[in-house]
């Protein structure tokens, strides 16, 4: 590029076309150096209903929005519109900090998940405008729920694992051990299968998604109250109000059991876990329950803390030295990390 020297400023600009209109592009204002202007308009045609989230502390210079008439493409009528407008102006950098799980939290951004969509003489139709209709969507899914509705092929695989746990959590146990010791992981994280878990049993690899939900298919075949629980990890940010219905936000599904009034967190991708010790990625403040019958909040703050114990017993020497010896205990998240 010509004459390009220090302090330049370059200007560009991009088209992209896509067919997927449940998600707008987000819109990031801040970033990790000072912007001076930021300015983000979209123009949306009457038959969307976009929720819109807006996040950050830095206040915009302008929010406005007015209605308009939308050009729909060469041989389509217009339509009525909207169109939506932001700017802020003389941004600081945002940096990350210590004990920040994530700068996502935080950065000041505009988001967008549709609500609702019609065209004039059809059936107007709703997504994710509650918990409930989330739960819904996810569990009529075939990349999700419908594949725990289909588990009679895990059937001759937990057979043998729980013919002598006679206990619920005994059988819990058995199946969350065999999925972590037999199942490889890929290092992949979805929230969705984008295979079917009878593939995932037959090659014993997965996705964090495939795992999982294999892992509450086989507990589910075992007769026990086995549900997902979908989350946002640290990386990915908060989930933000749960007044907001949006399944943008989650990008991990672990599994979740109830046995009488216990309760247990199981995640198979890690082998060393143990019931309700998640990845330190999971511990990102709640998660959402997901089944037929309700949409029900979890926390995910670990019950397990990380600690560790020395207790000395010494003898002082007639020559004042100190012999014995020091014994130390890890509990929790301490003895995972010593465990790997």
């Amino acid at each position: 590029m010509p004459n390009v020297k220090e302090g330049s400023v370059i200007e560009f600009s991009y088209r992209v076309q896509s067919v997927f209109f449940f998600n707008l592009r987000d819109w990031t204002f801040q970033q990790t150096i000072p912007v001076l202007w930021s300015e983000y308009t979209t123009i949306i045609p009457e038959y969307f209903h976009y929720k819109k989230l807006a996040q950050g502390y830095e206040r915009f210079l302008v929010s406005e929005e007015k209605p308009m008439n939308v050009n729909l493409g060469a041989g389509i009528s217009s339509s009525s519109g909207t169109e939506y407008h932001w700017v802020l102006k003389d941004v600081p950098a945002i940096r990350r900090e210590p004990y920040m799980t994530s700068i996502n939290n935080y950065v000041s951004k505009i988001e967008f998940e549709l609500g609702s969509f019609t065209v004039p003489g059809q059936v107007y139709e709703t997504y994710n405008n509650s918990w409930g209709k989330v739960c819904s969507n996810l569990m009529t899914s075939e990349r999700f729920g419908t594949q725990l509705s289909r588990t009679g092929f895990v059937k001759e695989t937990i057979a043998p694992l729980i013919s002598n746990a006679k206990e619920p959590e005994k059988q819990m146990a058995a199946i969350y051990e065999y999925v972590k010791d037999n199942i490889t992981y890929n290092n992949r994280e979805h929230l969705y299968a984008e295979n079917n878990l009878r593939k995932v049993l037959d090659t014993k690899a997965g996705s964090s998604a495939e795992i999982n939900l294999l892992l509450i298919a086989m507990l589910k075949e075992a007769g026990l109250e086995a549900n997902p629980v979908i989350l946002s990890t640290r990386e990915n940010g908060y989930v933000g109000s749960t007044s907001f219905p949006n399944i943008s936000k989650f990008d991990y599904v672990i599994g979740h059991v109830k046995i009488g009034e216990k309760e247990y967190l199981l995640d198979a991708t890690e082998p060393l876990a143990l019931p309700n010790i998640l990845p330190v990625k999971c511990l990102n403040g709640q998660g959402l329950l997901v089944n037929t019958q309700e949409a029900r909040w979890v926390s995910l703050v670990p019950g397990a803390k990380a600690s560790h114990t020395y207790q000395s017993f010494l003898t002082i020497g007639s020559d004042n030295s100190l012999k014995g010896k020091i014994e130390t205990t890890s509990d929790g998240y301490t003895a995972l990390r010593y465990r790997k």
